[in-house]
């Protein structure tokens, strides 16, 4: 008896657990300055981003139909673009599409480089996801010369300055 009380105990709680509770995506930016060029990374929970995606793009589609056809990557680059905006000086620097990997784990990666440009005054802008999923939390972390810094993205505040001076 204790046994069945405990398992509708656990029913009836598990079944009030959201299966996704939390909306996070992961940005690793460098700035390279072999190359003086961006180079990033930015991880989301793949079903949630080809939500996105979809939406912004090709209805009824899958994720990999999207991101797989080299048509798409100046579309992909824009869209990007549009929700992970980086400005240096006041001036947009764009996004290139270098690619993507989808793991096991549900987590889809997105590499992107920017254009050479002389590095002053970062804007960063990381608003990815937030405009499907008012909880969405970003975090971007952000490297050059060894030294490391990580910052968080909120709905009401998701807009950071780096400033070259900073980090010399």
């Amino acid at each position: 008896m204790r046994h069945l009380i405990l398992s509708f105990l656990f029913m009836a709680l598990a079944k009030g657990v959201s299966a996704h509770a939390f909306y996070f995506a992961y940005a690793e930016v460098e700035y390279n300055p072999s190359t003086s060029k961006l180079e990033a990374s930015v991880k989301v929970t793949s079903h949630d981003f080809e939500l996105f995606l979809l939406e912004k793009l090709k209805p009824n589609a899958r994720l990999t139909e999207v991101l797989d056809n080299p048509t798409n990557a100046g579309v992909l680059s824009e869209l990007m673009f549009q929700n992970f905006s980086i400005f240096n000086d006041g001036e947009a620097l764009q996004w290139n599409w270098e690619g993507y990997f989808s793991d096991l784990q549900g987590y889809t990666t997105i590499y992107l480089s920017s254009s050479s440009f002389e590095w002053k005054q970062l804007s960063v802008s990381f608003n990815l996801l937030m405009s499907q999923f008012p909880e969405q939390q970003n975090k971007l972390t952000f490297l050059f010369k060894g030294k490391k810094n990580t910052f968080d993205f909120l709905p009401n505040a998701f807009v950071i300055t780096l400033n070259r001076k900073d980090y010399e």
